[in-house]
């Protein structure tokens, strides 16, 4: 079976849900997972970049190192009008957010 961050991709909502979790506790790694899950559609979370860039953006703020680099690479495929409506997402993410990232996988 497939798997991504060492778990099998039907536990994925989850892994998601753990990881926003550690994200609204400033783990800028588990911000840039789920950029990551976002950005190429892993596991039960459907591909969407304006998350990935929102979820990029948080891991950047709370200081993790790749995540300029995966902002920088996503956004040539972004409009300026999508890279500010996930800027704006990231400003207004709150931690009970995490409830609505598991409601979104299918």
């Amino acid at each position: 079976m497939a798997s991504w961050l060492g778990l099998p991709k039907p536990g994925m909502a989850g892994r998601t849900k753990r990881l926003c979790l550690a994200a609204s506790q400033n783990h800028p790694t588990a911000a840039l997972k789920l950029g990551e899950a976002y950005r190429h559609g892993l596991g039960s979370v459907e591909p969407d970049f304006i998350e990935a860039y929102k979820w990029y953006t948080m891991a950047a703020a709370l200081g993790d190192r790749a995540a300029p680099n995966a902002m920088e690479s996503l956004s040539a495929m972004l409009t300026s009008e999508q890279i500010a409506e996930a800027e704006r997402l990231a400003r207004e993410w709150r931690p009970g957010d995490c409830e609505g990232v598991v409601a979104t996988e299918g």
